[in-house]
C-alpha cells in the first residue's frame, strides 16, 4: 500500500480508538487520576501527528517533484505505529497499577512491575525515534537524488 494511505488509515484507527475509550464505564481506570491531560487527548494528539504525515506523504511529491522511498515510508509507519500502541497501552497497564498517583512505589508489590514498564517503554521509546530518523533520511535522501518525476502526458 502506498504510505499515504497507511497513514490515513492508520490515524482513523487511532481516531476510532478514541471514541472507544469515551466509554463511561472505564472511566475510573483512565481518567481518574491526578493527570492534567486525559488519556484521550494523547489519541487525539497521536491522530493529529498521523495526519500531519500523512498530508506530508501526499503533498511531498506535488512540491518537490520527486519521490520518497516506499520501503523506507513503509518501515517509518509500522514502526510509528507499531510503537505509539505498544507506548499508549503500556501507558494506559501503569495507570491501572497505581501508575502515577504516588510519587513513590518503593515497597510495593507494583514497584517491580512498574519498573519494568518504564524500561520497556524506553525501549519502545527510542524504536519510534530510530523510525523517525528513517522518515528524516528518506526525506534527505529523496531531495538529493537526481531523479525527477515525469508525468505521463
Amino acid at each position: 500500500m502506498e504510505p499515504v494511505v497507511l497513514f490515513a488509515l492508520g490515524g482513523l484507527c487511532w481516531l476510532m480508538v478514541n471514541w472507544k475509550m469515551s466509554n463511561s464505564t472505564i472511566d475510573f481506570h483512565y481518567r481518574e487520576t491526578y493527570y492534567i491531560m486525559s488519556s484521550t487527548t494523547v489519541w487525539q494528539i497521536v491522530f493529529l501527528v498521523f495526519s500531519i504525515i500523512c498530508v506530508f506523504y501526499l503533498v511531498f511529491p506535488l512540491i518537490f517533484k520527486r519521490n520518497l522511498n516506499r520501503d523506507l515510508s513503509r518501515i517509518h509507519f509500522w514502526g510509528t505505529y507499531i510503537g505509539l500502541n505498544v507506548l499508549v497501552g503500556t501507558w494506559s497497564t501503569h495507570n491501572v497499577l497505581g501508575g502515577k498517583r504516588y510519587y513513590e512505589y518503593v515497597g510495593w508489590n507494583v514497584n517491580d512491575q512498574i519498573q519494568f514498564l518504564n524500561k520497556f517503554n524506553f525501549g519502545v521509546l527510542i524504536l519510534v525515534v530510530i523510525a523517525q530518523l528513517l522518515f528524516l533520511l528518506n526525506i534527505i535522501f529523496s531531495l538529493l537524488s537526481q531523479k525527477k518525476i515525469v508525468k505521463n502526458p
